[in-house]
């Protein structure tokens, strides 16, 4: 297996450097960091790799690969993002599919959930609410906070699944307690507005707070809507206006 994890990585390392337009001193450098990665276990390759991911991509790619090929559920979900985004490597969505398939038959939460959001919105694969629905569930069971949010979207709809609020409310909570934001801001949008839950305005306000804070820019406009309003915080237009343009700038 080291063998061939290793005929394999010298070939990707001169093509991946050639297509990354690497200068020699960074294709030492990988040859330095696959001789780590070879003597040690998989998964220190793919710690590696995550290290590597915000100053040399195209490193990370090559790290990531290798540990993907040896079984690395992780590494693989990591490498489906980079092709799903196009971050040192071409944007490519079926192949994003591919391996946050492999990444999900090992086990990994968030490529459950990240192919999930794939076959929700027909990226890369056949659009499928029902397997949407399925795979936002294995992530969330599996620990992945962003595959309960997004369940707690299709569940609110009754999208690929019977609607159903009060389940919503507890996948939105689960969501927002293991740290996203998005579920945060949707479980304040309940509260909001007195969906399966009691109407509570201090509440939701927390809630999108929590929610902008953990970076939903959604929650930030929300909660700029409360402070216009005065609605379970002081009335503060100066507030609401920052709250607004923060919002904005991040895609809300």
């Amino acid at each position: 297996m080291r063998s061939a994890l290793l005929a394999s990585f010298f070939a990707l390392l001169f093509v991946g450097a050639a297509q990354a337009a690497l200068t020699e001193d960074q294709r030492d450098q990988l040859e330095r960091l696959q001789q780590d990665c070879e003597a040690s276990a998989l998964v220190d390759c793919l710690e590696r790799g995550l290290e590597q991911q915000q100053l040399r991509l195209a490193e990370a790619v090559l790290l990531f690969r290798q540990a993907c090929e040896g079984g690395e559920a992780r590494a693989c979900s990591n490498l489906g993002y980079m092709h799903e985004r196009g971050l040192a490597v071409a944007q490519d969505p079926q192949e994003a599919a591919r391996l946050y398939g492999l990444g999900c038959e090992g086990g990994s939460a968030n490529a459950c959930s990240n192919l999930g959001f794939l076959y929700q919105h027909g990226v890369g694969t056949a659009a499928d609410a029902v397997e949407a629905v399925r795979l936002y569930r294995q992530g969330c069971e599996a620990g992945s906070a962003r595959g309960c949010s997004n369940l707690g979207v299709l569940t609110t709809g009754g999208i690929g699944t019977e609607a159903d609020l009060p389940e919503a409310v507890r996948l939105y909570r689960q969501a927002c307690e293991g740290g996203s934001g998005t579920g945060c801001s949707n479980l304040g949008f309940l509260h909001q507005r007195g969906l399966a839950v009691a109407q509570d305005f201090t509440a939701a306000a927390q809630l999108y707070r929590q929610g902008c804070a953990a970076g939903d820019p959604n929650g930030c406009s929300a909660l700029g809507f409360l402070h216009a309003a005065g609605q379970g915080v002081p009335q503060d237009a100066t507030e609401a206006l920052r709250l607004y343009r923060f919002g904005c700038e991040n895609g809300s």
